[in-house]
């Protein structure tokens, strides 16, 4: 078997955008520089620091958002982190859960949901999880999420 040459893109440097903080995210956005280049923030993400959750809570009430992806981050055994696309009910601290959409309840800002779900019934408890909250002003460990079928 033949072994094939690698493609080069002559001229091309990789980009890797990484965009940790909402620091990060703001600068992104101002360096495109660009009208209708907008930065939506990741719960899961903020999740994922370890970083006091008022402060951040704070940091994204402040960011000019429109759109905030809401999913929970995941880690392994060894709180190594392996997902940012978690669903928000398996979160194990729902407190921080809360308090970051406090923090997204911006007017004109929509609550994307971002986890990957296995089945319609895991979405249908986060968007649960998130209707109530929103609509009532629950604490999402104070909603009734299960299933009942």
């Amino acid at each position: 078997m033949t072994q094939r040459p690698a493609v080069r893109c002559l001229g091309c440097a990789p980009m890797i955008l990484r965009t940790v903080t909402l620091d990060d995210l703001a600068h992104w956005v101002k360096t495109v520089n660009e009208p209708n280049f907008k930065g939506a923030p990741s719960m899961a993400a903020l999740l994922a620091q370890d970083t006091e959750r008022t402060a951040q809570a704070k940091a994204l009430a402040a960011f000019p958002c429109e759109l905030v992806l809401a999913a929970a981050c995941g880690r392994d055994d060894h709180n190594q982190l392996w997902s940012l696309h978690r669903p928000l009910y398996a979160h194990d601290n729902q407190s921080e859960i809360s308090t970051l959409l406090s923090a997204a309840k911006q007017p004109g800002c929509l609550l994307i949901l971002d986890a990957c779900y296995a089945s319609p019934d895991q979405e249908y408890r986060d968007a649960k999880l998130v209707n109530d909250w929103r609509n009532a002003g629950l604490h999402p460990s104070q909603s009734n999420t299960t299933m009942n079928r």
